[in-house]
């Protein structure tokens, strides 16, 4: 996304030049072959931006995939739920499950172009809800992604707010929002799992 944000600060640079060009000479723009060399280098670098544009989006972050990412969440959730007890067993028949791990609560907040964890960075293995709010101004969400495992908000307007429930084993996890542009912008923190 580098190349794309460099030649987009170039063109509005070049746009700014050309419209004080356009204003302090009373002979701007220029007839001839001046004038076809100016219109050639703008053409240049307005084909070059979008050339950028689409060699490195690599994705769009359209709404349905964000909905069928919390979908596929839910199901996994579902399969973890224990199967209830065969009709007609009594208590004293059904294997008594392990206790459960209590999962640690963690509030998250993001703003352009931020995340914050409470708490800071470094966290213990274990199960976990984060509590992701959204207190910028435009959507986000949040993915974690380490250890070979992926999961993810929903996109989050304005003030809205999910929990995203996580299992973190030992490892080094990278915390980010996947709307294109805002994790190469800084909204990335990498998190070590002790």
């Amino acid at each position: 996304m580098a190349v794309y944000y460099t030649l987009g600060i170039l063109l509005v640079v070049w746009a700014l030049a050309i419209s004080f060009l356009g204003l302090a000479r009373p002979d701007f723009p220029p007839g001839g072959s001046g004038g076809r060399l100016l219109i050639g280098l703008t053409a240049v670098i307005v084909v070059g931006a979008l050339i950028a544009l689409l060699a490195t989006t690599t994705k769009e972050h359209p709404k349905e995939e964000a909905a069928a990412d919390a979908a596929e969440l839910k199901q996994e959730q579902q399969k973890q739920t224990p199967p209830p007890a065969p009709a007609g067993t009594t208590p004293q028949k059904q294997a008594k499950a392990p206790p459960q791990q209590a999962a640690k609560t963690v509030k998250a907040s993001e703003k352009e172009l931020s995340i914050t964890l409470a708490g800071g960075n470094p966290l213990t293995a274990g199960k976990y809800t984060f509590a992701v709010q959204n207190v910028g101004k435009i959507q986000h969400d949040l993915a974690i992604q380490g250890n070979g495992k992926q999961v993810k908000t929903p996109l989050l307007n304005a003030g809205q707010s999910k929990n995203l429930p996580a299992t973190l084993k030992a490892g080094k996890y990278t915390f980010y929002c996947t709307v294109p542009g805002h994790e190469q912008a800084g909204m990335k923190v990498d998190v070590t799992v002790k």
